[in-house]
């Protein structure tokens, strides 16, 4: 039996038991990195407390009045906690269908569907709480743990989650860092995780899961044949409509969605950063975090 069909039939008193050696499997294999393994551009293996990621967020610089980039940089990110694998558990036993798994207690676990978080009010207080959280320091691991029970999950936490499921369930998946672009608006877009899967095989065609900005409670799905693996994997550039969305439920998963008019840009980083040594410093007057901004110099030697 396959992973899948071996947790829809473990009983109760065994799952404590599959989690811890289905864990130490999965540590101890061998995995291909893609792309840097420190800013996790493209990781391919298990998210643990051994893989921390760089969360970062990109805004105008409103102190000079222009629209050079800065960057928000925070304490790096850990998935550390082996009850995410429980919710998954509990979720195979309830469908036949990885992928409704998976979705499904991403969003039990990150509580995504908290009627709170519909709240503009709530929602200001979430990303409050992001920052107030991610302020703690650079060198300082902050547990997916917390994003569990204060409920403020983002893009990062919810693709990381989704990428250690599928990994759990022996189906191949890559935790992307990129680019997200709404209906042509940059001034909508920015950095962003999402997730690429591969149902069956790295050989065949892979399926882009967008769980964060997904419309009508849905995630973005694309089908990645030839043509757009080509376009997107070498750190290209992948555009997607409410048709292609459509066609991946209905292709790959068998599911007759109804999703709002969209047309969306999906990019893969080349390097997230160049070097945190290539960006300066930079006072902020509401919070207690640093601000990076990139320094004109192209040498880093010269840093």
């Amino acid at each position: 039996m396959n992973p899948f069909e071996i947790m829809q039939n473990l009983k109760e008193e065994e799952i404590d038991e599959y989690i811890k050696h289905r864990l130490s499997f999965l540590k101890n294999k061998e995995e291909t990195v893609l792309g840097l393994h420190t800013d996790n551009v493209i990781f391919s293996g298990l998210l643990d407390e051994k893989t921390p990621i760089r969360i970062s967020i990109k805004e105008k610089d409103k102190q000079e009045g222009n629209d050079e980039l800065i960057f928000l940089s925070f304490s790096n990110l850990v998935f550390d906690d082996d009850e995410i694998y429980k919710y998954l558990i509990r979720s195979i036993k309830n469908t036949d269908n990885p992928y409704d798994a998976v979705i499904e207690a991403c969003t039990e676990y990150l509580s995504l569907h908290d009627k709170e978080r519909a709240d503009y009010k709530r929602l200001l207080d979430i990303r409050s709480l992001f920052y107030d959280f991610f302020s703690i320091g650079r060198n300082k691991p902050l547990s997916i743990k917390t994003f569990h029970k204060y409920k403020f999950a983002y893009c990062s936490e919810i693709a990381g989650v989704i990428h250690n499921m599928f990994k759990f369930l022996g189906i191949e998946s890559d935790y992307v860092v990129g680019s997200f672009i709404p209906n042509g608006n940059p001034d909508k877009g920015g950095i962003h995780a999402f997730n690429i899967v591969y149902f069956w095989g790295r050989d065949k065609e892979g399926l882009l899961i967008d769980a964060t900005k997904g419309y009508d409670e849905i995630p973005d799905l694309c089908l990645l044949g030839g043509k757009e693996k080509d376009s997107l994997l070498p750190y290209g550039t992948l555009e997607i409509d409410e048709t292609d969305i459509i066609n991946a439920y209905d292709m790959a998963l068998g599911l007759n969605v109804q999703c709002e008019k969209s047309h969306n840009k999906y990019s893969i980083y080349n390097e997230l950063f160049i070097e945190i040594e290539d960006y300066e410093e930079i006072p902020s007057e509401d919070k207690n975090f640093p601000l990076y901004k990139k320094l004109t110099k192209k040498n880093k030697n010269d840093i």
